[in-house]
């Protein structure tokens, strides 16, 4: 097998193990690596990349696009499904209210008072509801443009218990176990914040939750994280 046929089988190597990965921007960096590695000449690696330079081109763009279009359709089909759900509940309690105020002959200021409770109960997770919907639309259009810029690793920051805690300490388990931590988008792609509010890429700790996922460069992720890069 001469120089070019192996260089060739091993970018086809890792053009199929990225596209099975769903990471297309990694496909560029590897191949460079290769090349460093099995010490391929410039001008060979050249020629075989000007063959199969458009191809990789629309791997990334077609992926990374079919990609940020799943997540964006997950968000928006799980907010739809959780207004529904909100509103599925509020009716059911109003119900049991006014049917056992009025199986137990309530007076009407004994009614009031428990649909007052009842609304201002609703009132409230509506509240919650609709800071998470925002927060986690404005976590999509900052990550997306991340993403589409090449971004791969990200750090999760924000302010320490913030919203979900107390004296400056994370309560939740999820934001405690990765608060600072640096990761890729496979493993945030693998996470769940136990809350059943993912992608967590998006709703982070889930309702109400302050953390971000904040792009760093391939460097600051060798430097956090360089059993990855072993």
């Amino acid at each position: 097998m001469t120089e070019m046929e192996k260089y060739i089988d091993a970018i086809k190597t890792i053009i199929d193990r990225n596209v099975r990965n769903f990471t297309p921007t990694k496909i560029r960096a590897e191949i460079e690596e290769y090349r460093r590695r099995a010490n391929v000449s410039r001008r060979l690696a050249k020629e075989v990349m000007a063959a199969v330079d458009s191809k990789i081109t629309k791997f990334d763009e077609g992926m990374l696009s079919e990609w940020l279009n799943r997540k964006v359709d997950t968000f928006a089909t799980l907010t739809t499904a959780q207004y529904q759900e909100m509103e599925g509940k509020i009716a059911q309690r109003l119900y049991k209210t006014i049917d056992r105020a009025l199986r137990e002959r309530m007076t009407d200021d004994q009614i009031l008072q428990m649909l007052a409770r009842d609304t201002n109960t609703a009132e409230r997770h509506l509240l919650t509801l609709r800071r998470t919907t925002i927060g986690v639309a404005n976590r999509v259009k900052v990550t997306n443009n991340a993403i589409n810029q090449g971004a791969e690793w990200f750090r999760y920051g924000g302010r320490i218990g913030g919203g979900n805690g107390r004296n400056g300490t994370a309560v939740r388990p999820f934001c405690q176990k990765h608060i600072d931590g640096v990761y890729n988008l496979k493993e945030i792609e693998g996470m769940s914040n136990g809350q059943g509010l993912d992608p967590v890429l998006y709703y982070c700790g889930g309702y109400n939750c302050v953390h971000r996922w904040q792009p760093v460069t391939i460097e600051t992720a060798r430097a956090a994280r360089p059993e990855m890069f072993e």
